[in-house]
């Protein structure tokens, strides 16, 4: 008797941990179930692929997607080629079976709010906003299939800059500017590189930048307010960041807002971790790789000492960590 309580985890969620309605997937022979983490089951449907997003559940059967909700039921029909990533709370990108190499937008019941007319899946990046791609280059357009961007930009560069203001950074060749959804230019493209700006504290509506290898801190005008003098600028807080000098790139230390040093550290490379906390970055020693855990300030919580370290969320949201030590 095949005891349902013997669950196999495939690719839980977010790490398996943090998943919608605090649910887990889970298979047992050709079944897929939707449990939580006391293996409580909601539902079990037999089909070849099964995978939660944040509101729906893609299936497959006889090689065609279609969509189940959170209960179980059939929202739509096993009809399409593919359907992709949870874009925003009402949408999906999708292709037909008849060709896998067209994509569009339909909502949670299958309506097709965007014909599958573009080169690649539609990327969902905040308010009404898609990426999306003809040929090589990327444009912008809206939840009903309006142009907001020409497809003009390349590499997958448009994101958002400033969302009060509705600024984007896009690329044009190799160099990143910033563009307003008129297509107007607030900052032109120079830069090898520009993060989104900042929302609050001293720098409010500005950037870090990359210009011919240094980087440096511009406003929205385009006006430099730290100068191009470190070989790199990470933000840890609105007061504080981790920087290197230019002249001295392997010299890593902690400054204050008005990048005076507050203290010289023993690492060289650090990871946000901005989709679990703002608090806490993985700090690594590189090449060789030692990670452990700072604060934004760059306090050390966890020894730097680990191979591998990775922040999760545990059962009751409590940051716990995975970690894998020399061998």
């Amino acid at each position: 008797m095949i005891n349902e309580e013997n669950f196999i985890f495939e690719k839980p969620v977010r790490d398996g941990i943090n998943t919608p309605n605090n649910r887990i997937e889970a298979k047992l022979n050709d079944y897929f179930y939707e449990i939580d983490l006391s293996r409580k089951v909601y539902f079990k449907t037999k089909c070849h692929l099964f995978r939660l997003s944040n509101f729906d559940i893609t299936f497959r059967k006889n090689g065609l997607y279609g969509m189940l909700n959170n209960n179980g039921k059939v929202n739509i029909l096993p009809k399409y080629g593919a359907i992709l990533s949870a874009l925003g709370n009402n949408h999906y990108s999708f292709c037909m079976p008849d060709n896998k190499y067209k994509y569009g937008l339909i909502d949670r019941k299958g309506n097709i709010k965007v014909p599958a007319i573009y080169d690649g899946c539609l990327d969902y990046i905040g308010k009404d906003y898609y990426v999306c791609v003809i040929g090589e280059y990327d444009g912008l357009i809206n939840e009903n299939g309006n142009q907001i961007l020409p497809c003009e930009y390349y590499d997958s560069s448009i994101h958002f800059w400033n969302r009060k203001k509705d600024y984007f950074t896009a690329c044009k060749g190799d160099k990143y500017g910033v563009v307003d959804k008129n297509n107007n230019i607030i900052i032109p493209f120079e830069y090898n590189y520009i993060c989104k700006c900042f929302n609050k504290g001293k720098y409010k509506n500005c950037s870090v930048v990359e210009y011919y290898g240094a980087e440096g801190i511009i406003n929205d005008k385009n006006e430099v307010v730290v100068p191009f003098e470190y070989s790199k600028i990470r933000v840890f807080s609105d007061k504080t960041f981790f920087v290197s000098k230019k002249d001295n790139p392997d010299k890593c230390f902690i400054v204050d807002n008005n990048f005076n040093k507050i203290r010289d550290v023993n690492f060289n490379y650090v990871t946000d971790q901005k989709d679990i906390t703002e608090n806490y970055f993985i700090a690594s020693i590189e090449p060789d790789g030692n990670d452990g855990l700072i604060d934004k300030y760059g306090n050390i919580k966890i020894d730097l000492k680990y191979s591998d370290l990775r922040m999760i969320y545990g059962p009751n949201k409590e940051e716990i960590y995975l970690a894998k030590i020399f061998i």
